[in-house]
């Protein structure tokens, strides 16, 4: 029953972080491209652009990915405690 539920914390693990990675993709506000002036090798002046993407502070979409974070990391420190009881059927 240890390994299993190990397993399924592991599994949780691995979800959170393709959740938390997929609403941040989803949520991803503000693109915008900047263009800056750089000089080329010849003496000429070359427009070098970026893309930069924001993402509101105050939003529910950012207080969603603080939570799943906060789960995230408690996760990982039960796995981490786990694996530190040496016992080798739940490391593996």
């Amino acid at each position: 029953g240890a390994c299993i539920g190990c397993f399924l914390l592991a599994v949780l693990y691995e979800g959170l972080k393709i959740g938390r990675e997929f609403l941040l993709r989803r949520n991803q506000v503000n693109v915008r491209y900047n263009s800056m002036p750089v000089p080329g090798a010849d003496g000429t002046m070359l427009m070098e652009t970026h893309k930069t993407v924001g993402q509101r502070m105050l939003s529910l979409s950012h207080l969603l990915q603080t939570v799943l974070h906060i789960i995230q990391v408690m996760v990982s420190y039960f796995l981490m405690l786990v694996f530190m009881t040496y016992n080798a059927y739940l490391c593996i």
